[in-house]
């Protein structure tokens, strides 16, 4: 995947009537981690009626307004901002422990606040050579891997004829994607989503959720939740959480500009990680969103459409806001028929897996049985680990709970332990993709 081989690259602005037909695309690929959120979160908190309405409708303005200031101030990448598995996980079990809503996202506020002053202490500097090619390619691998049984949960959500009518958009989606040339070979999603939209439009119990129409003026209403002074071991326990959130979005955002050759000074890295903290992170929190990370995820998407531009993903972010302050139209990106959000997965995420095998040899000379035993156990314990009941992990510190619950997090943890420390050997040459951050 070589900074040639796109339409346009991460600097290049396309035309305005391109660019907004991109920026609808990032729309629709901005309502999977929406969806993600919402069923993890919204209703295992279950969220109803008009609050429901305006927690999507915040949401959706946290990852627009989030994507717009990260591809100007940020990490200045084709990555748009989206749910981290992590931060809900933690959300979730808190809320089971016993905390209400107010505490939690008192907790978050005032955690991201923390994480960004350690941020602007240049902390992340000082991690950033933990994430090597192998450890990369495995965060933007298991991107992917973690993805498939919820996307085939959402694709056969309404049985098997809509379920073999999803593979066939997602095949169709391929097809577009790498069979077909010119303008129409960058825009699968939109297509797909729009004759998913169509298809499933005309079939019974198509909605995701009976979502409630909003007023047409509906902006993010504050503490909508609820907001108040957190206990110090929540304080504590969401600390951490941020922390590993910045850590994820540092190797996104090296996992990205490596696949898109584009080479980022480090203060990319801090700008990412104080925007994330405060705007993605305590803004959110104020507003009673979710929080969220850079998404590596972005990966697949900009290889399936072949535009890696930063202009067109920010006015996609551009677009979100101003779509969500809308009642209606949050209500409608929300309500995707759940096949079709499948089918634009698999798509998406299978591109993710193979992304990630191919930083893995591009980024060594030589692929040795170290770096296979490595991945190899990282990625069977992640899996493994998501893949027990609830009940299996209790009696563990709810720290490292939350870690194997989150397959993405804890296999990149088990590779840079595993090569960067237990089996650490002399340094391999690495070629191209360059991770530097020099410009």
């Amino acid at each position: 995947m070589t900074a040639q081989a796109f339409r346009f690259g991460v600097e290049e602005r396309p035309p305005a009537l391109q660019l907004l037909i991109y920026a609808a695309q990032w729309v629709a690929f901005a309502t999977y981690p929406l969806m993600f959120s919402l069923v993890l979160l919204g209703l295992g908190w279950n969220l109803e009626g008009p609050v429901l309405g305006k927690f999507i409708a915040a949401t959706l303005w946290i990852i627009g307004l989030g994507s717009l200031l990260q591809a100007f101030f940020g990490h200045a990448l084709c990555m748009m901002s989206g749910p981290f598995v992590l931060t809900i996980f933690a959300m979730l079990e808190s809320h089971r422990a016993g905390h209400d809503f107010a505490s939690i996202f008192g907790a978050l506020a005032l955690s991201g606040v923390i994480v960004a002053i350690l941020a602007a202490s240049r902390l992340v500097g000082r991690i950033r050579p933990l994430f090597t090619p192998l450890v990369i390619g495995t965060l933007v691998m298991m991107i992917g891997l973690s993805s498939a049984p919820f996307g085939i949960r959402l694709m056969v959500a309404q049985g098997a004829g809509p379920g073999l009518a999803a593979f066939g958009l997602a095949l169709l989606c391929g097809f577009i994607a790498l069979r077909l040339r010119g303008f129409i070979a960058t825009v699968p999603v939109i297509v797909v989503v729009t004759l998913g939209y169509l298809l499933f439009r005309l079939l019974p119990g198509w909605w995701l959720v009976q979502v409630p129409v909003l007023p047409w003026i509906s902006p993010p209403r504050p503490a909508l939740l609820g907001l108040r002074w957190p206990p110090l071991g929540l304080l504590i326990l969401f600390t951490f959480v941020q922390l590993a959130t910045a850590a994820f979005g540092m190797g996104a955002t090296l996992g990205v500009s490596t696949a898109v050759r584009v080479r980022r000074q480090e203060g990319h890295l801090l700008r990412q990680a104080v925007i994330n903290s405060l705007g993605e992170g305590t803004l959110a929190a104020l507003l009673s969103a979710v929080p969220l990370v850079g998404y590596p995820g972005s990966l697949g998407f900009v290889s399936m459409t072949n535009v890696a531009s930063r202009w067109a993903m920010a006015a996609g972010g551009a677009l979100l806001v101003v779509l969500s302050s809308l009642g209606p139209l949050s209500a409608l990106l929300a309500a995707i028929p759940r096949p079709v959000a499948g089918a634009v997965l698999l798509a998406i995420a299978g591109m993710n897996i193979g992304l990630g095998a191919e930083i893995w040899g591009a980024g060594t000379a030589r692929f040795t049985k170290r770096h296979a035993f490595t991945v190899g156990f990282a990625i069977f314990c992640a899996l493994g680990f998501t893949a027990l009941p609830p009940e299996s992990l209790r009696g563990m510190p709810n720290v490292l709970a939350l870690i194997l619950r989150n397959p993405v997090l804890s296999a990149m943890i088990f590779v840079i332990v595993l090569d960067g420390l237990l089996f650490r050997s002399s340094p391999t040459p690495t070629a191209a993709p360059d991770t530097s951050l020099d410009d």
